[in-house]
């Protein structure tokens, strides 16, 4: 029920663990006592928010617990085909920073609202999991000993989970991650089972890192992140949008940054005559500015580029967005919510790995 906080790492720990960590693996030793087996799950979300199945009766009820309305949907896409900027319906960066940051097999939940793209809301996935063992013996009914259907001789057995470079990566991304366990019984299978106080569940693991020395001992570099807009919105001329970033290490910080646009197909963030400055010159580094498009920003093809003062650290949006004319809104949202799946077709039911 309660779920447990991981706190974005510092930008050190993180860039350590990113380029030196290229997996891990648990090696778990399960002695079962309980009269039933199971699994045990280890979930992953960048919400607070497990779904216990990815049926449309669960994500229906997800949308009533959340207060939308019954017109909004929930579902879940699992391929990062179906996930990319150039797709005008679905809004991928409300989640993703880049849309190489997707990982196939992974339970996207989308948020869609009638008249406009559907929006990313979030992904869960299963970290790991744990087998419970049936028991390899319970007391029969004729027993003399024990009470009938009681565990005579518990489940045993020794299982490895891995966690993959992706599984690292989702863990080290922007923003707080939460992590809840899931236990699943199997039932009796028709079996009477009897419990008692003297049951016990024990479970015995070691962690293991996969490393590679690159990385590990190198100070972290500066990263400017583009999180809004990221590519797929629409604006109107005249209308105000914060414009919003990240600023990761200590000496960006303390830096100014210019912002540009450009209307080149797709343009080299390092060609800076693909660029018009918005901001004529450096500003305050504050994460955040308010920019009003004007008629000479209009075109369906507009990139955005933030970059520091001194030009060696720079982002590029992940796609590009709209100015329009007059009479526009913006088709995108930052908003994270949303369910029911009201027609909607479920991806992936069946997938490599998931949440459950």
């Amino acid at each position: 029920v309660t779920s447990t906080t991981i706190a974005e790492f510092p930008h050190e720990t993180r860039n350590q663990l990113r380029s030196s960590v290229k997996g891990a693996s648990f090696t778990t030793r399960v002695i079962n006592s309980l009269p039933m087996g199971g699994e045990l799950s280890i979930l992953f979300s960048d919400r607070d928010l497990f779904p216990l199945n990815r049926t449309p009766e669960i994500l229906a009820m997800v949308r009533d617990s959340l207060g939308w309305p019954s017109t909004d949907s929930l579902y879940v896409v699992t391929s990062c085909e179906s996930l990319t900027p150039s797709n005008p319906d679905l809004y991928i960066f409300s989640v993703l920073s880049d849309s190489a940051d997707c990982v196939d097999g992974l339970g996207y939940l989308v948020r869609g609202v009638p008249g406009v793209p559907d929006t990313l809301f979030s992904f869960v996935d299963t970290l790991l999991k744990v087998v419970l063992p049936q028991p390899r013996s319970l007391y029969a009914d004729t027993t003399t000993v024990g009470t009938p259907g009681m565990v005579k001789e518990p489940g045993d057995t020794t299982v490895i989970s891995t966690i993959d470079t992706n599984g690292i990566r989702l863990l080290t991304s922007l923003g707080d991650h939460y992590v809840n366990t899931r236990t699943f019984f199997a039932g009796s299978k028709g079996e009477v089972v009897f419990f008692s106080m003297r049951d016990t569940l024990e479970i015995f693991s070691v962690m293991s890192f996969v490393m590679q020395s690159t990385g590990l001992l190198e100070e972290a570099e500066d990263e400017i992140v583009i999180l809004y807009p990221n590519g797929g919105e629409t604006f109107a001329v005249g209308q105000a949008v914060t414009i919003r970033w990240r600023s990761l290490g200590n000496e960006i910080r303390k830096d100014s940054v210019e912002l540009f646009i450009s209307t080149v197909d797709d343009p080299s963030i390092e060609d800076d005559t693909h660029w018009l400055s918005i901001t004529d010159s450096a500003v305050a580094n504050a994460d955040s500015l308010v920019w009003i498009p004007g008629n000479d920003h209009i075109g369906d093809k507009r990139w955005l580029r933030i970059c520091s003062q001194s030009g060696t650290v720079c982002d590029k949006s992940g796609w590009h967005f709209e100015v329009a004319s007059g009479g526009a809104i913006m088709l995108s949202r930052f908003k994270k919510g949303r369910a029911d799946v009201k027609g909607r077709k479920l991806e992936g039911v069946a997938r490599r790995r998931g949440f459950d």
